[in-house]
């Protein structure tokens, strides 16, 4: 699968998706959570991770590691705007469309936490890693 395996790194991107996949629904169905725990962490992995890859690379303003793992701030500043955008989005469509100061707070804290997550993996471990913290995110901000 050339499309999948097209990169000039090591990269266990490939294995870690499903397995995301699976875990995030086997959480959501195991602790009867609503369906937000199981759309929003895949929602943001497919949305935020890739706007953050290629605006990262297009400019590449900001070059830091953090574990081994090269970045760029403008590509984490640009997940944590697109992680909010998801975060207030789906939770529009799937809970209460209403948003109060308390949680706006949250919100950003999910943010924020799914993009430290994101900058700290590498070698496509990202692709468990931003799940894994959105999913614990709203389980432990919105229980």
């Amino acid at each position: 699968m050339k499309s999948i395996h097209a990169i000039d790194r090591k990269s266990v991107g490939s294995l870690a998706y499903p397995a995301a996949v699976y875990l995030c629904f086997l959480a959501q169905v195991l602790l009867d959570k609503g369906s937000i725990f199981y759309y929003l962490p895949l929602l943001t992995l497919a949305i935020c991770d890739p706007m953050a890859a290629l605006s990262g690379k297009k400019w590449p303003y900001g070059s830091y590691r953090l574990f081994g793992a090269r970045k760029t701030l403008l590509g984490s500043a640009v997940f944590f705007v697109c992680a909010l955008i998801t975060v207030v989005v789906i939770g529009h469509y799937m809970q209460e469309p209403s948003l109060h100061m308390s949680e706006i707070t949250m919100i950003c804290t999910l943010a924020l936490v799914v993009t430290i997550a994101e900058a700290c993996s590498k070698d496509g471990y990202d692709n468990i890693s931003i799940p894994v913290s959105s999913f614990l995110s709203l389980y432990i901000l919105f229980p």
